[in-house]
């Protein structure tokens, strides 16, 4: 009776250590078993516990009882073995050849080890992989740089002397590049790097700058005198990458030119002794008529006065000539009229004037007319004001006739072809 107690207590003791070890094992089993995406290595339960572990795996348990993934075998990553260009980063893989950390714990599927990021499902997750996982980068820099440079006008780029001419620059970029390349292709990076403009460089030539044009001006303004020249502009620009920071500079230019005409007059004015004592006094004007204008076509009355002096004298009961002129400008002055010559005559008493106007008539002709406000011995059928001109046939009063520079007598009305003067 007691034997059989014994007996019966016996076999409850091993029915119990024997379904102990069987839980365990189905524990371990349970614990290690992978995920659809999770590379695994192989965990082998040992017959008697005492077989040998290879690969990359490593005994577990009293007498080797199992192989379990193991951590630090070379060539080796928690159990799975390397591939060529595989890393093993943080207890975690990363393949090559698909840009993915795979775990191979015994964690669920999905989850992080360290800072490497995981496949879920075997789905590509972009893995940026963090320093120290024995990767590699290598940077290259692709300059930016200003693809062209053009300058606009203001008013035009053909004006009249005297006025001004704005050239504005305006240019174009691209982008810079930095491009930081992974040995492993793991976080491979593209950076755009803005183009920064830094100043312009401003050169004129065959005119006089007036405004801007400095390092710092995106415009200059110059006047010049009668011809052709030139503006160009050079922009530099950077970029202030501490890695691939680059500079650039690229040139842009455009021709002017400034014109004009140049008229001339010549006048010689005299009241003989019968006359004496007298005064004469007139008002000359340059003017602007709209378009060409000569005695068989085109002839018109009507005109815009430019500029205008006057200018006067006065003959004594001896024969000697006091004058005075207003209004005239100095030599070298653009739109006003210059005296030139400005000569008393005594004895066949009077005066000697010679003058030119430099400007512009776009589209039309220049002309003088001379206007007579004042005089004690006026012509038979005149009285002041009157227009100094040749009455014909053909007329061409309004306007000016008289000697023409370098002649000898009076001639025939020419339009001014023989007064004037225009530069290229």
């Amino acid at each position: 009776m007691k034997a059989d107690r014994l007996g019966q207590y016996g076999r409850i003791a091993l029915k119990t250590v024997c379904t102990v070890l069987f839980c365990f094992y189905v524990i371990l089993i349970w614990h290690s078993a992978p995920g659809t995406s999770v590379a695994q290595g192989t965990i082998t339960p040992l017959v008697g516990g005492i077989e040998t572990c290879s690969g990359c795996t490593t005994c577990f348990g009293i007498n080797c009882y199992y192989c379990v993934p193991a951590p630090n075998i070379p060539g080796c990553c928690n159990g799975t073995e390397l591939g060529p260009d595989d890393i093993c980063c943080g207890g975690a893989v990363y393949i090559a050849s698909n840009g993915c950390c795979v775990s191979n714990s015994w964690y669920a599927n999905g989850s992080s080890i360290g800072t490497c990021q995981v496949c879920s499902n075997a789905a590509v997750v972009p893995n940026p992989c963090p320093a120290g996982c024995g990767d590699t980068h290598t940077t290259n820099c692709i300059p930016g740089s200003i693809t062209n440079v053009w300058l606009t006008v203001a008013p035009t780029n053909d004006v009249c002397v005297g006025n001004p001419i704005t050239a504005s620059v305006n240019y174009g970029t691209t982008n810079g590049w930095q491009i930081i390349t992974s040995a492993n292709h793991c976080g491979d990076t593209t950076n755009a790097l803005g183009v920064t403009w830094v100043s312009n460089s401003w050169v004129v030539s065959g005119a006089t700058i007036t405004a801007g044009g400095g390092s710092s001006d995106t415009s200059v303004t110059f006047t010049g005198l009668c011809g052709n020249g030139s503006v160009s502009c050079t922009v530099y620009c950077t970029n202030t990458d501490s890695v691939c920071g680059f500079s650039a500079s690229n040139s842009g230019s455009t021709n002017f030119k400034f014109h004009q005409t140049t008229i001339t007059f010549d006048d010689t004015v005299t009241r003989g002794y019968p006359y004496w004592p007298c005064t004469w006094q007139a008002q000359l004007q340059a003017v602007c008529l709209a378009s060409t204008n000569n005695t068989t076509t085109n002839f018109s009355t009507s005109y815009t006065s430019l500029a205008s002096i006057t200018y006067a004298f006065s003959v004594d009961t001896n024969g000697n000539v006091t004058s005075s002129k207003s209004g005239d400008g100095k030599e070298g002055d653009i739109g006003k009229i210059v005296v030139t010559s400005y000569q008393n005559i005594n004895g066949y008493a009077g005066i000697r004037i010679e003058a030119h106007y430099i400007g512009c008539c776009d589209g039309g002709d220049m002309n003088w007319v001379q206007t007579v406000t004042a005089t004690s011995a006026p012509p038979a059928g005149k009285t002041p004001p009157y227009a100094d001109c040749f009455a014909g046939p053909p007329t061409q009063c309004p306007y000016y006739f008289g000697w023409p520079p370098g002649g000898s007598g009076w001639t025939s009305w020419d339009s001014m072809s023989s007064h004037s003067t225009t530069c290229p």
